[in-house]
């Protein structure tokens, strides 16, 4: 007979392996099946919905505490390689695309079809200081969008400051 302990305990534990996928996608951008084999996960589609899922809810939970920084803040945590070579950089920013279930309509499915990865996908924009804190995160976006277009779109580059790069 399971108690409620062993209930709040596996859920805990289900939950740490969802969060810890996701933060691996991100970091490494392996394909689904590879993570769908190291977590041990029978179906492709379970890693793809889990990281949709979870991408969007953390977008969501976490976008008050992405602030943009003043530049003082930026160098005030700047790694020594940034701190003579790249002085004047106040973000790296990054395009990254997740790939999703095709739709069965076939509109959605051309509006998510990157040619770039030959597959359907989301992308989301992040930008990162170059001590390693988020400043930006845009909402998801449909892969068929140009990283160009939804860079420009996003209203990222009007917070860089004018001497300042990204």
């Amino acid at each position: 007979m399971h108690t409620n302990e062993d209930v709040t305990s596996t859920s805990s534990i289900i939950r740490g392996r969802v969060f810890f996928l996701t933060l691996v996608k991100l970091r490494l951008d392996l394909y689904e099946q590879d993570l769908a084999y190291r977590f041990g996960l029978s179906l492709v589609l379970q890693v793809s919905s889990i990281l949709k899922t979870l991408v969007i809810f953390l977008a969501a939970e976490w976008s008050s505490f992405i602030v943009w920084p003043t530049y003082q803040q930026v160098r005030a945590n700047f790694p020594d390689v940034f701190r003579h070579r790249y002085h004047d950089v106040i973000g790296i920013i990054d395009c990254s695309e997740f790939e999703v279930q095709a739709s069965s309509l076939f509109s959605l499915q051309v509006m998510t079809y990157s040619e770039y990865k030959s597959r359907n996908t989301m992308k989301a924009l992040f930008c990162i200081t170059p001590g390693r804190f988020f400043s930006f995160v845009l909402e998801l976006f449909l892969g068929s969008k140009s990283d160009n277009d939804i860079t420009l779109q996003s209203g990222l580059l009007d917070r860089c400051q004018p001497g300042l790069r990204l």
